[in-house]
């Protein structure tokens, strides 16, 4: 497999599993790149690995997807906890002995019904 680079940055600009010699670099030429700035190297899937692991592009991918996850298993946790919220307001509203603890009731259960949704 051959893949193109930027040199400056190691920003990885085209791979292909059966481009001949030159052929990235042409490509990179074609798509407004200066000759001097780009580099084609032969690599194996590990050396393609490698590169992938200095690219910044690739760095930002992982980055963004770390942050993603994390992103979600928050919001799986505040859906497990509004869901035991929910779970637990029947006592709340047998304790409630005016309006206004009734109405502190219905805020907690609109408050977790919006995580629910949201």
């Amino acid at each position: 497999m051959r893949i193109c680079i930027v040199k400056a940055t190691k920003q990885i600009i085209e791979m292909q599993s059966h481009a001949t010699e030159g052929m990235l670099i042409q490509n990179a030429v074609n798509g407004g790149y200066a000759l001097a700035d780009i580099e084609e190297r032969e690599v194996d899937e590990a050396g393609y690995e490698a590169a992938k692991a200095i690219c910044p592009t690739e760095i930002a991918n992982k980055e963004a997807q770390v942050a993603q996850a994390i992103e979600v298993e928050k919001k799986q946790q505040d859906i497990v906890a509004a869901k035991e919220a929910i779970a637990s307001m029947s006592t709340e509203v047998d304790k409630a002995t005016d309006v206004e603890g009734l109405k502190k009731v219905v805020n907690e259960l609109i408050k977790h019904v919006q995580i629910l949704t949201g």
